[in-house]
């Protein structure tokens, strides 16, 4: 091609720097012609894609439609931005705010907007959830819910055509409101992920997805028993399971998410106290050691977890101790401490309602309740008492009855002896004697 251009191919610097910047110039000029067009718009319209290309990469697309003043419509494709992090609203709405500063368009012209509908709900383990499908129609029967856990694994159809995939497991926790909301009944942490709810309408999908991210935050202790006598070491476990497709890392970053242990008074506990030991493994984990005492009755530990310093949900450990000192004296145990674990959420999906902690105070300091379980309790102890006697009483008079027969009977047989040989010293006479000798 162009054999008399030869020559002067020939000088043309072709090195790896040299083709870096007139790359770099041509992407100079072509953003330099869009803005120049975006300066001509009187109004605009957005249009936002993201998908994942074959490294896993989130790509956000940005299109953008503009109307000049003799009403001429140009479309470009504004920009492309690579997500490494998470795809939230909040990182969107940061990478489309950068590309219009860079064009020079103002967010009050802007006529139109297509985007992913996107929302986060945190709830406690145990607790019912409800997952608001905002793109509803007016039937439920074009409703589809899917789900979806890893960003690399299929997504698992939990409703289609506004009916319930019975194949699918837990699906009798589920269940569809009538605005076409999900509902979860005691929710899991294997149940935190990437909710999606979609219209279908001719088997046509109608306008865009609207996504919800279930948080879920659980608790565990490290001990299997629910009675933990004093003196004792437990340690409590307080994680955040969410879409594993985006890095714990991420979430903490982009969301501002925290975890946290935090007293009866709610003020947070800190790594210098003397009597817990708080470490964070990881940013979505946080863990509590402590010794249980005896004056840990009602004592309650919570872990909070916070968005942009905004409480979301908690859960909380209660302590309760045995108040019948009497019964651990005689009987020689030491003070048992029972851990329960209590859900509560300041959210609104939030369905179940816990007792309070004053309430529980309140049914344990009635003093009619205080009386009877007393005297319930010395009636069991007299029946235990009567049960052990009568245990034990049993073998000891068996054991004696036995040896009192095996004496008896060995007086009967030397008796019987004694007897015969009486008998045959008699029949013999004294001349039998003497004709034997």
């Amino acid at each position: 091609m162009c054999p008399e251009k030869k020559d002067a191919f020939e000088n043309i610097s072709l090195s790896r720097r040299t083709v870096t910047r007139r790359v770099e110039d041509i992407g100079g000029n072509l953003e330099l012609q869009l803005k120049n067009r975006a300066a001509d718009f009187d109004c605009f319209s957005l249009a936002l894609d993201e998908s994942c290309d074959v490294r896993d990469t989130a790509q956000l697309l940005i299109f953008l439609r503009g109307l000049t003043a003799d009403f001429q419509v140009k479309e470009e494709l504004a920009s492309m931005h690579s997500m490494k992090g998470t795809t939230t609203g909040n990182d969107l709405f940061k990478e489309v705010n950068e590309c219009l500063d860079k064009l020079g368009l103002k967010w009050e012209n802007l006529a139109g907007s297509s985007e992913v509908n996107e929302t986060s709900v945190f709830i406690s383990s145990g607790e019912d959830v409800r997952l608001s499908c905002n793109n509803a129609l007016s039937d439920c029967k074009s409703t589809t819910w899917n789900y979806e856990r890893f960003r690399d694994s299929p997504a698992v159809e939990l409703f289609a055509g506004g009916i319930k995939k019975k194949n699918k497991k837990g699906h009798k926790r589920l269940s569809l409101g009538s605005d076409c909301s999900l509902n979860i009944k005691s929710v899991k942490k294997v149940d935190g992920g990437l909710y999606f709810c979609r219209q279908y309408v001719n088997n046509q999908q109608q306008g865009t997805d609207a996504r919800v991210y279930l948080h879920v935050l659980h608790v565990s202790s490290s001990s299997s028993q629910t009675e933990i006598s004093a003196g004792r070491s437990v340690t409590f476990s307080c994680q955040f399971y969410s879409y594993a497709g985006v890095t714990c890392d991420d979430w903490i970053r982009s969301e501002r998410i925290e975890l946290f242990w935090v007293n009866q008074a709610g003020v947070k506990l800190k790594k210098s106290d003397s009597r817990y030991q708080i470490s964070a493994p990881g940013h979505c984990i946080i863990t509590l050691t402590t010794t249980i005492l005896n004056e840990d009755h009602n004592r309650e530990w919570r872990c909070n977890v916070t968005q942009r310093n905004q409480l979301q949900t908690s859960t909380t450990y209660t302590g309760k101790s045995s108040d019948d000192e009497s019964e651990h004296s005689s009987s020689g145990a030491s003070d048992l401490t029972t851990l329960t674990p209590v859900s509560s959420s300041n959210s609104e999906t939030t369905s179940r309602q816990t007792p309070t902690a004053a309430a529980i105070q309140d049914m344990i300091t009635d003093p009619a309740e205080t009386e009877a379980r007393k005297t319930a309790r010395l009636l069991f102890r007299v029946i235990v008492i009567i049960v052990e006697c009568a245990v034990f009483a049993a073998p000891t008079v068996i054991l004696l009855q036995i040896i009192c027969d095996r004496r008896a009977a060995g007086m009967l047989l030397h008796l019987t002896l004694s007897v015969a040989d009486l008998d045959l010293s008699s029949l013999i006479s004294p001349k039998s004697l003497i004709v034997i000798g």
